[in-house]
C-alpha cells in the first residue's frame, strides 16, 4: 500500500477463523442480558442515542457503522486526526492544528522540535470527530482499544459484504460471537483518494512522530488488519465507541 509503504511499516497476515451469522435474536448471559439481532449482516446490540453499538465483550461497545454512514457497508465521512468536519482536499497546508508560517504543530505535541510543547497525547472531546458529530455518549477510540478489537475478534477478509459489493474486514468476537464489519473506506490525502485500504483514526497521537497518529488499517488485498501511525493531515474514517 502506498501511503503504509512509505511509512515504513510491514503489512502482515493474520489468522482467521470462521465468522458465522446468527438467525433472529440473540440472548443470553455472554451478552449481559442483551437481545443482539442481525442488522444488515452484523450484530446489533441495541442504540446509545440515535447511533447503533454492538456489545462484542470488549472494554467498551463499538458503533456498527461509521460516523456520517447510514449501514454498516457505508463508508462515512472522512476527517483528519482532530478536526470534526469533512473537506475537499486533505493537506498539511490546511490543516486546523499546523502553523503553516512556522511549521510547527499547534496542538497536541510531546517533543519541542514539532512545536510548543502541551503534552498532550489524546484528543480532548472538542476535537473528536465522533464527539462532535455523535454526541457526548460517544467518542473516538484510544490505540488500545483498537488493538483490544483487533486482538478480541477472529477477522474474516470479504470482497463483497452482504452483497453490498463492498469489501472490509468481518469481525467475530471470541467472548460471545457477535460480529462487526469494518468497510475499507478509503482516505485522502495530498495525491486525492486511495481506495486500496480502509484507514480508522484513533484518538491517540504517535508519541514518536508528532507529525503522525495511530489508526487502525483494513488491507484487502493482503488480508491484514492492524494499527499505523499515518500524517494527522490525511482523511481517514471515524468508527465510534462507547462505554
Amino acid at each position: 500500500m502506498k501511503k503504509i509503504t512509505l511509512l515504513g511499516l510491514a503489512l502482515s497476515l493474520l489468522t482467521f477463523g470462521t465468522t458465522g451469522c446468527h438467525k433472529g435474536d440473540i440472548d443470553d448471559e455472554k451478552n449481559n442480558g442483551e437481545k443482539t439481532t442481525i442488522v444488515d449482516g452484523v450484530s446489533n446490540s441495541g442504540t446509545i442515542g440515535k447511533y447503533a453499538y454492538v456489545n462484542l465483550g470488549l472494554s467498551v461497545k463499538w458503533a456498527t457503522y461509521n460516523v456520517g454512514a447510514p449501514r454498516p457497508t457505508g463508508y462515512g465521512k472522512h476527517f483528519a486526526w482532530g478536526e470534526t468536519v469533512g473537506k475537499d482536499e486533505y493537506l498539511k497546508s490546511n490543516y486546523r492544528w499546523y502553523d503553516q508560517t512556522n511549521y510547527v504543530y499547534t496542538k497536541y505535541c510531546t517533543n519541542e522540535s514539532y512545536g510548543t510543547v502541551d503534552d498532550m497525547k489524546v484528543l480532548d472531546a472538542e476535537d473528536d470527530a465522533a464527539t462532535a458529530n455523535w454526541g457526548s455518549s460517544w467518542r473516538m477510540p484510544t490505540d488500545e482499544e483498537m488493538e483490544e478489537l483487533i486482538n478480541g475478534c477472529t477477522w474474516e477478509f470479504v470482497s463483497d459484504f452482504n452483497g453490498s459489493g463492498t469489501g472490509g474486514a468481518l469481525g467475530k468476537s471470541k467472548q460471545n460471537g457477535n460480529t462487526i464489519f469494518l468497510p475499507m473506506a478509503g482516505f485522502l490525502d495530498e495525491d486525492g483518494f486511495t481506495a486500496e485500504a480502509g484507514l480508522y483514526w484513533s484518538s491517540s497521537l504517535y508519541n514518536k512522530d508528532n507529525g503522525r497518529a495511530l489508526n487502525l488499517g483494513v488491507v484487502l488485498l493482503n488480508k491484514s488488519i492492524k494499527t499505523y501511525a499515518d500524517q494527522r493531515e490525511m482523511g481517514a474514517s471515524i468508527r465510534a465507541v462507547s462505554e
